[in-house]
């Protein structure tokens, strides 16, 4: 078998059809500026795409990206990164996507691909073993990513694996998705959209590459050692305690204990992830405010216990036929559901996630766990993001209840808050764009003009994740002053004292944890990661990039290279004329809560915040452009 020992781009336009690729040794200075990743793809989008594109025409570039763990066997290492120039938000676009997608692309020798331009027809990107091909695909025209999975792996191999868009990527709605293993979405900033204005349907990927490393007999070591520590389990003792979490919410609530989760073991956390995924946390997040209730206006008061236990935990669980695991992970935190009620049947779909089950759950009033498996599965197959199908939903709910979306421009529509039985039929006109859907589809911003209603719970036109700044004040840092605006992932206080930070790098001081965290965390992105190896406390990162590339990395080095991804993510949005300090959190986001425990963020606590963090990047506080000393330590200088 081949082994990879070097990083290499597949270079695809697809108006001329033409095909190059670059590689990257990895003792060039170039790979290990950045490790490989997002990196260079990032700096290759900044000299060869135009300034001030249009986000759908064929100039723009998307781009899936893997890590230099990926296909590693590394624990955790199943994911993949997608780029592109954001319809949704008019800056940097980035969604990023578990499954088997992103090592089956790695071992067909490419790290990375950068398409450009648009098909004629309907086409495919099939990639093998140093080898990408473009195939005209008319026959997949409409088909839901479910349907197109199997039609292409009848083709090219049930070990082939496919990311594909639906319905809603091939009608451009600006907040559709890539989907991969038939529910897996890289859903975030409108990269379907992207790939549906490019003709494209789907790229396949098969690979039986293998991946050099440095020291294969240490980086076994530490797998067997990281994976056997993931899998010990918990006393049965501690049992109990994990059982009862749901009903101790209310006491959680009551003594405002805002840090449970960094309370509690790794081993407890990492049993809860096994046992019920995401969905472990819903009730406790609900009753304590970080969850968005009735459109960010209520509270555990409009969406009470009895309620919310409904969409969470073992009530969730108890339709999962069998565990779902991303390549090479021990947690295996999905779940394949089996689902059948009077009015339809669902034979094999995911798990929804706890931001489905929030958004399309607490988020409408809806405890209809049903329909919410129904909605999911809708939106999996049809490559909609979950988090914004739930914020548009209750837009339209609140903006009719109200009367500014006259009852005649509702197509015989009347969604209302905790009746789920409209909700399909609105998702599904946005999907086709029929009707108020075409407005819907493009996102917040235009409804919101030409309804004149400040329902829309978005930032930049990018719905708002579910996780409320009131309950934690740090997520205003990754909605307002990330990249790709409106994500809760990057970082949080919370995911800092889960991952045990304080406790891995006791040398950072605690005042610098914030900023050292946020640009350690696109590092460990960018390596092709899932965030939740940092959950399972004292995971040993730095350790593993080690034994793969033979180098000797330190916590500082991580913290400068995922620096520099951050900078040139920020440089993109500047020459876009994107400045963040534009961007406005809605103001029901800030102000104290009608009902419930969240307190009002003030414009001074928003502001320090802020200008903290852009202190710490070393950027100005005015125009956020980053300083020249600065872009020149980081060895950025061409970007000055």
């Amino acid at each position: 078998m081949a082994f990879i020992n070097q990083m290499k781009m597949g270079i695809i336009n697809l108006s001329s059809g033409k095909i190059n690729s670059e590689e990257i040794p990895f003792n060039d200075e170039k790979f290990k500026k950045f490790l490989g990743g997002e990196g260079p793809v990032i700096e290759y989008l900044l000299k060869n795409m135009l300034v001030n594109i249009d986000p759908l025409s064929p100039d723009n570039y998307i781009c899936f990206i893997t890590g230099i763990l990926s296909a590693t066997k590394v624990p955790f290492s199943g994911r993949y990164t997608v780029v592109c120039k954001s319809p949704l938000t008019g800056g940097w676009g980035e969604a990023n996507s578990g499954g088997r997608f992103g090592p089956e692309l790695r071992k067909t020798g490419y790290d990375s691909l950068i398409i450009t331009g648009k098909a004629e027809q309907l086409s495919i990107i099939v990639v093998t073993d140093d080898r990408i091909e473009i195939i005209i695909a008319d026959q997949l025209k409409g088909l839901d990513c479910v349907h197109t999975e199997d039609k292409l792996k009848e083709e090219y191999g049930k070990k082939a694996q496919i990311a594909s868009i639906g319905l809603a990527g091939e009608n451009l709605v600006l907040f559709s998705g890539i989907v991969t293993d038939k529910g897996r979405i890289a859903a975030r900033s409108g990269v379907g959209a992207v790939m549906g204005s490019k003709n494209l349907k789907a790229v396949v990927v098969r690979g039986t590459k293998l991946i050099n490393s440095a020291d294969p007999s240490g980086l076994n070591e530490l797998r067997k050692l990281v994976n056997k520590r993931i899998n010990k389990g918990i006393s049965p003792l501690m049992k109990p305690g994990l059982k009862a979490s749901t009903t101790f919410a209310p006491w959680i609530r009551r003594f405002r204990i805002k840090n449970f989760g960094s309370m509690s073991p790794s081993n407890m956390i990492i049993e809860s992830y096994r046992r019920w995924g995401t969905c472990a946390g819903s009730t406790i997040l609900v009753e304590t405010g970080d969850a968005p209730i009735k459109n960010w206006k209520g509270s555990y008061i409009d969406f009470p216990l009895k309620k919310s236990s409904r969409i969470t935990g073992d009530n969730v669980t108890k339709f999962q036929e069998k565990n779902y695991s991303c390549h090479s992970c021990p947690l295996a935190c999905g779940g394949i559901m089996k689902y059948s009620n009077e009015q339809f049947t669902l034979e094999e779909t995911h798990k929804p996630e706890y931001e489905t089950l929030i958004m399309l759950g607490a988020n409408l009033l809806n405890d209809d766990i049903g329909a919410i498996y129904q909605l999911n599965d809708y939106c999996n197959r049809q490559g909609l993001d979950t988090i914004a199908a739930g914020a548009i939903l209750a837009f339209v709910i609140e903006a009719s209840e109200s009367g500014k979306i006259p009852k005649n421009e509702m197509n015989g529509l009347n969604p209302t808050w905790g009746d789920p039985k409209d909700y399909l039929s609105l998702l599904k006109l946005i999907t086709t764009r029929k009707g108020i859907g075409d407005i819907l589809a493009d996102g917040f911003t235009r409804a919101s003009e030409l309804y004149n209603t400040n329902s829309g719970m978005h930032i930049q036109n990018q719905a708002l994740p579910a996780h409320d700044p009131r309950f934690s004040n740090s997520m205003i840092l990754p909605y307002r002053l990330d990249p790709a605006p409106g994500r809760h992932t990057p970082f949080s206080e919370l995911m800092i004292e889960l991952a045990k930070f304080g406790q891995m790098f006791p040398e950072i001081p605690k005042n610098d944890r914030f900023f050292n965290f946020y640009c350690y965390h696109k590092t460990v992105s960018s390596l092709g990661l899932c965030q939740f190896s940092l959950l399972t406390g004292n995971f040993p990162v730095l350790e593993f990039v080690n034994l793969v590339i033979g180098s000797d990395l330190s916590i500082e080095d991580f913290v400068t290279i995922g620096e520099r991804i951050l900078t040139l993510k920020h440089i993109f949005n500047l020459r876009e004329e994107k400045n963040p300090l534009d961007y406005k959190l809605p103001e029901r986001v800030l102000e104290k809560a009608e009902r419930g425990p969240n307190k009002a963020i003030s414009a001074s606590k928003e502001k320090g915040l802020i200008m903290d963090f852009l202190d710490s990047l070393n950027w100005d506080t005015t125009t956020t452009m980053p300083n020249e000393k600065r872009l020149r330590a980081l060895g950025l200088d061409e970007f000055i």
